[in-house]
């Protein structure tokens, strides 16, 4: 069965391939698939890990476990006097 003609131009989101260069689409998809992080990658299985943003940070950045523990124990010291 042959494959119906994508009439759209190259450039536009709906765009697959013109059908005749399909190695060269082929190849410029797994170049970007290369880009992307390893799905086996450390920090996305098991337990993520993120980077332990400043104590005194208060932004909208992940709040580890330990940045956490880190204001919980600054906060009992200042109240604590």
């Amino acid at each position: 069965m042959p494959i119906p003609p994508d009439n759209r131009a190259p450039g536009d989101n709906g765009h697959v391939t013109d059908h005749n260069n399909i190695a060269d689409e082929l190849t410029a998809i797994t170049a970007g698939a290369a880009l992307l992080a390893p799905l086996a990658s450390p920090a996305l299985t098991g337990a993520p890990t993120a980077p332990t943003p400043a104590a005194a940070d208060s932004t909208a950045k992940i709040a580890t476990t330990a940045f956490v523990a880190g204001a919980t124990a600054y906060s009992l010291r200042i109240f604590a006097v």
